[in-house]
């Protein structure tokens, strides 16, 4: 498939930068390969290229592809079920690219921020990573960013048993895509965390006995 084929050529690109002596293509290279890695499951290797470039790069000063892999690790230690050590990642990513005044990249680190600390049960702190995320997202005009940020909000009031702080999240992310209260279309979610917001949509008017529930399901699976 088209992860499996970006993948094949992550690597491809970092053998190349290797021989070419390329360091500072090479750690973002291992940050691509790594976070390949990481979508189809294997943690190993993953956790290697992505600790590999946080060396590089501290080694090579570049401090905003420091914050990627740092932002790499968190996903990936959340993955893993290490909640703490998520949040000390995505944390310490956050810190160096607001030191680099890379609000894009800031962007990844406090969604992950935001992760991390609902899987810890912080709830308050997770909702204000989410609308932090939201809020440099609009300011900044990523697009694909808002979406997976509503989502993450609507993750929050799940989680506190707020189903109509959920429903609102739900009914503003629809807004915003301009599917006027419809189960979102593939190509409205191309660049977001798709399967992440059509199971959070699913889980939301499921538990509102909303008849879009079982749409949600079934588009999430046609789109694996």
């Amino acid at each position: 498939g088209d992860q499996a084929a970006s993948l094949w050529h992550d690597l491809a690109m970092l053998g190349y930068c290797q021989q070419a002596g390329d360091r500072r293509s090479e750690a973002v290279a291992l940050i691509n390969a790594g976070v390949g890695y990481l979508r189809f499951g294997a943690h190993p290797q993953a956790r290697q290229h992505l600790e590999a470039s946080l060396q590089l790069n501290k080694t090579l000063g570049n401090r905003v592809v420091q914050g990627g892999s740092l932002a790499g690790l968190s996903e990936l230690s959340l993955r893993e079920g290490d909640a703490a050590a998520a949040l000390v990642h995505a944390q310490a990513a956050l810190d160096i690219l607001v030191a680099a005044d890379s609000r894009l990249y800031q962007i990844d680190a406090l969604h992950n921020l935001g992760n991390a600390q609902l899987a810890l049960g912080h709830w308050t702190a997770a909702q204000e990573a989410f609308e932090r995320v939201e809020a440099l997202a609009r300011e900044i005009d990523v697009s694909t960013k808002v979406p997976n940020a509503l989502e993450g909000q609507a993750r929050v009031a799940l989680a506190r048993g707020d189903l109509a702080m959920a429903l609102r999240a739900v009914e503003r992310l629809l807004e915003y895509m301009g599917d006027d209260g419809a189960v979102p279309a593939a190509a409205s979610l191309v660049g977001t965390e798709e399967h992440r917001i059509r199971l959070t949509l699913h889980q939301v008017w499921r538990r509102a006995q909303d008849p879009r529930a079982g749409i949600a399901l079934i588009e999430a699976h046609r789109a694996l």
